[in-house]
């Protein structure tokens, strides 16, 4: 039987858009995951290479201003502390076993689905070479987001928290605390501190200035001239009037109308 030749013509026209469609598709899927791989592998080895190439790492655990937002302290927010709790050099057995995790990755890139998850780091790592600070990362677990401050534009990989995981808890960190109440805790100690702090700086004062009036000698005061009555003095405490006459000039005199009993000189 003879194919027509337009039935022909379709067929294979039709055939090869199929075939054309087929491979592009397949191609791109393979594309995008190959890049997607491709890029998570890179960001995973540029960090293993920081790591090695490092000759100091520390791990420091600290608040974050939101701690304070809604928690049992009146802390603006604007002004809230910023606490670091603990530091941790890491030793280079840690440091070699941190870029043997991160080289076990996967190398996946990470796709990021949480809109709207505030970024709120509480570890900050820190990478040395030679006694100067080459990067450092921000680490937030909220929503595993890792930014690294470095020369690096690359998405990080989709498992990288799996080996931070195990270099923080390594550490001595617990990245599942209860951070408002690790800072609500930390703020009540400070205030408490400088309360006692202001008590004892005040009793000092005190202190120190009864020390000041024991070591002063007792300062009499002179009495006044009345004017248009000589020989009489105005009592310089309740200014009554008090006859001298006759009295040497730096005697000590009482008013006898003084119901304390205080005295004073004679010009």
């Amino acid at each position: 039987m003879k194919v027509p030749k337009f039935f022909s013509k379709s067929f294979t026209l039709s055939s090869a858009l199929v075939l054309i469609s087929f491979v592009f598709s397949s191609c791109a899927s393979d594309t995008a995951g190959g890049l997607l791989s491709r890029e998570g592998s890179k960001f995973n080895r540029e960090l293993s290479q920081a790591i090695k190439s490092a000759d100091k790492i520390t791990i420091v655990e600290h608040s974050f201003w939101e701690d304070f937002k809604g928690s049992d302290i009146d802390v603006d927010v604007r002004t809230a502390p910023n606490y670091t709790y603990r530091s941790k050099t890491l030793t280079a057995a840690d440091r070699t076993q941190f870029a043997a995790e991160i080289d076990k990755l996967s190398g996946a890139k990470k796709k990021y689905n949480h809109e709207g998850c505030m970024f709120a780091p509480h570890y900050t790592i820190n990478f040395y070479k030679n006694g100067k600070k080459t990067s450092s990362a921000e680490v937030s677990h909220r929503c595993e987001d890792f930014q690294w401050k470095s020369d690096s534009e690359l998405t990080q990989s989709k498992d990288l928290f799996k080996a931070l995981n195990t270099t923080i808890k390594r550490a001595g960190f617990n990245p599942s605390t209860n951070w408002k109440k690790k800072a609500s805790h930390r703020y009540k100690t400070d205030q408490k501190k400088k309360l006692e702090l202001e008590l004892d700086l005040e009793l000092e004062r005190k202190k120190k200035q009864e020390k000041e009036v024991e070591s002063k000698p007792n300062i009499i005061p002179l009495g006044k001239p009345v004017p248009g009555r000589p020989g009489f003095l105005f009592n310089p405490y309740t200014q009554n009037q008090v006859d001298v006459e006759g009295i040497p000039s730096g005697l000590k005199v009482r008013d006898p109308q003084d119901p304390k009993g205080r005295v004073f000189r004679v010009p």
